[in-house]
């Protein structure tokens, strides 16, 4: 079973930026993931078509369970 942290951004220019952060740690906060979104958006490090982000608008767990047949 896989797990990924998907953050999603408002941009500069009303866009919207997804960052996938695959195995994130157990047991995330709410406090510790806007205080790491806040970290990236500070860091300008990046960059979509419709700018840098700017505000976290969302944040969620996502979790897949693959089965391979063959």
């Amino acid at each position: 079973m896989s797990r990924k942290l998907i953050l999603q951004f408002e941009t500069e220019y009303e866009g919207v930026f997804n960052f996938t952060i695959n195995e994130p740690k157990e047991g995330l906060s709410q406090e510790e993931v806007e205080i790491e979104a806040q970290k990236i958006i500070d860091s300008k490090a990046l960059i979509s078509k419709d700018g840098a982000p700017v505000r976290l608008k969302s944040a969620k767990i996502v979790t897949q369970d693959v089965e391979t047949l063959v």
